[in-house]
């Protein structure tokens, strides 16, 4: 017996000649400044509920949290000043409002209270060069410096990668707070942490930003030099493209390669 799909605009014998429903495609509303895509008016109250709060005196709030060995807990890291990395002007799918919404749903949910809050830093040269050239993150580092303008063509040359002269600080927020939270599981002060950072780190390559990414934050924690005798295991969900960094990593102290658009 073969099987096959009724084409569109067949009839349904089991539903009186009716035609099936056709598939709708729903887009978000592109506009110059970045909205929230919602289904629900209280998703939208949520979210503005908690725009305008420090998270630092949310986070681990929780009197309960005393009584939880550390080990048993589960620490959280995510700080406001990761979103003034933002598309200049058109409508991107990696918005601010991406981790804007995640903290709101755990605050209103009383999940953050309950975490134990993990402090954003900077990465270091040092870490972050285990898995990229010296060159581009002296590149990521040097985009504080550019007019606008002049980001718009670097970002132009890249794949699916937008700039502005704050993507340098996220960037190296974002990355130093995953390595810091990495680090405190390692040494058992916390069981478990969740990450709520952007710009994200899985597709970023060794010389290159790639796919939303400056830096490959993902590849970086596993190559961190951080004590390990407490892990009992870990689970790191990556992109195909951090493979690219372990192919790289041997040859890294030879010069690396790739070419620059900076």
């Amino acid at each position: 017996m073969s099987l096959s799909s009724p084409s569109r605009g067949d009839k349904d014998a089991n539903d009186g000649g009716a035609a099936l429903p056709r598939a709708r495609s729903v887009s978000p509303v592109r506009t110059s400044t970045p909205v929230l895509v919602t289904k629900e008016e209280p998703v939208n109250r949520r979210y503005e509920k908690w725009q305008k709060v420090d998270p630092a005196s949310v986070i681990g709030t929780d009197p309960m949290l005393d009584e939880i060995l550390p080990r048993h807990r589960t620490g959280l890291v995510y700080d406001t000043r990761m979103e003034a990395h933002c598309s200049p002007g058109a409508f991107h799918p990696e918005q601010p409002l991406r981790i804007t919404a995640i903290f709101a749903a755990l605050a209103d949910q009383g999940l953050a209270q309950k975490c134990c809050r993990v402090p954003a830093r900077f990465a270091t040269g040092s870490e972050l060069e285990t898995v990229h050239t010296a060159e581009h993150v002296q590149n990521i580092c040097n985009l504080r410096k550019k007019s606008q303008e002049d980001l718009n063509e670097i970002a132009a040359a890249l794949d699916s990668v937008y700039l502005c002269p704050q993507s340098s600080d996220a960037a190296l927020l974002a990355s130093g707070s995953v390595l810091e939270a990495t680090r405190m599981v390692c040494q058992g002060k916390i069981a478990r942490a969740c990450c709520v950072v952007r710009p994200p780190g899985h597709h970023a390559l060794p010389s290159c930003a790639m796919g939303f990414c400056l830096f490959g934050e993902c590849a970086s924690v596993c190559v961190a030099p951080v004590p390990r005798a407490r892990c009992g295991s870990a689970v790191l969900t990556c992109a195909v493209r951090v493979q690219e960094m372990w192919r790289w990593q041997p040859r890294r102290r030879a010069g690396g390669a790739g070419r620059s658009v900076y």
